[in-house]
């Protein structure tokens, strides 16, 4: 939802840039944004995060409260393993009152769940099994080579303990005139360009 500058559109949501310009627009949208060139990528959608999940045998997921929707309660505190769709609905969750800054929380645990159910795996055989399940929906210019090596090199590294993923925190702001692209007011996620700086510094361990 971060606001930004979309060549030949206008200020808009960043993630806009796919729909309207697939993954090399995108790509080029993001360098702007982050003041970083980024020389590999990988996509994968909804229904490929849910047949990795299935993939992998689930993931442990803690919820921190129950989250109630219309009376029925969709999930329920405590720790479980979640299957693919039902690590899904939780991912993709934007209700409550922390709306999409709670929903890229939830995200953010799905990826520590499988990080933590990646340990002690044989990850050079499991991209093996994984990639034919996964093809029709990840979309990425890294070899399988190159997914081998990287599983190889980072596996004992990567726990859900080391890694740390983050988000542009900003102001949720909506905006009288219409978006560029859908033709209506929408709501941006408003980032200060000294915290983008910050961001990018961390992440290159500045």
């Amino acid at each position: 939802d971060t606001l930004t500058e979309l060549p030949g559109y206008g200020r808009t949501k960043v993630n806009h840039a796919l729909m309207v310009g697939g993954i090399p627009y995108q790509k080029l949208v993001v360098e702007q944004l982050l003041g970083l060139k980024i020389d590999r990528y990988a996509l994968i959608d909804f229904a490929g995060f849910a047949k990795l999940v299935d993939a992998v045998g689930g993931v442990p997921v803690t919820v921190p409260q129950d989250i109630v929707q219309d009376g029925k309660v969709l999930f329920h505190a405590g720790p479980q393993t979640f299957n693919g769709e039902q690590a899904l609905a939780y991912a993709r969750y934007r209700g409550g009152a922390d709306v999409d800054v709670g929903r890229v929380r939830r995200q953010q645990q799905i990826i520590r769940g499988l990080v933590t159910v990646a340990q002690g795996r044989n990850l050079v055989t499991d991209i093996n099994a994984l990639l034919p399940a996964l093809e029709r929906h990840v979309r990425t210019d890294l070899t399988t080579k190159e997914l081998v090596a990287l599983a190889e090199t980072y596996q004992t590294r990567c726990t859900e303990s080391s890694i740390f993923v983050d988000s542009l925190q900003g102001n949720f702001v909506s905006l009288d005139q219409p978006d560029p692209i859908f033709k209506r007011p929408l709501t941006y996620n408003i980032v200060d360009h000294a915290i983008v700086e910050e961001k990018v510094a961390e992440l290159l361990g500045r």
